[in-house]
């Protein structure tokens, strides 16, 4: 019994030491959708790693965002994440959105868009420690994440086409 008890205290130490790390995301968006403004909710983003495991970390203010705004396209958006990840090799970051999505026109009027909430990973390749903190900026292609469909080029769904970019800071720069 009191093997047991050692084993399962141990355990609990050992889990206790387990290392996380920081990071800090940012959105930015490229192109621009004509006369039209994109309103979404980020929710979560998600990491993979090598072997096919996901890291998921929500969004601390999941508010939504119009991705046309000009100052979304001006300066990245930062996004507060709950949490921390494990360190570690990461391969690909997904950011995940609430499923409802509208596209605004000009004139005011609304058109819903179908939100694929498990859309494509980014590539990342990026080694995470437990010194510092790992900056990452997601560019999100505007034009390409809300493709025209139809004879009459409606547009009815949104599905994040991302790329990844990554800066490591010492812990000193917090």
């Amino acid at each position: 019994m009191r093997a047991t008890l050692t084993l399962m205290l141990s355990l609990l130490l050992l889990g206790g030491c387990r290392r996380h790390t920081s990071l800090d995301l940012s959105l930015s968006v490229q192109g621009s959708l004509a006369e039209s403004h994109l309103l979404v909710r980020p929710v979560a983003v998600e990491l993979l790693d090598p072997y096919g495991r996901l890291h998921r970390l929500r969004l601390r203010d999941a508010a939504q965002i119009d991705l046309s705004a000009p100052q979304a396209r001006s300066a990245p958006l930062h996004l507060a994440l709950r949490g921390r990840v494990q360190p570690g090799h990461y391969v690909g970051l997904r950011l995940v959105f609430a499923d409802s999505a509208w596209l605004e026109a000009a004139n005011g009027s609304r058109q819903p868009l179908k939100v694929d909430a498990r859309g494509p990973f980014a590539p990342l390749d990026v080694q995470l420690s437990a010194r510092g903190r790992q900056r990452l900026t997601a560019q999100i292609d505007l034009p390409a994440s809300v493709p025209p469909r139809g004879v009459f080029h409606e547009r009815s769904s949104f599905l994040p086409v991302l790329s990844v970019s990554t800066e490591q800071s010492s812990a000193d720069s917090r």
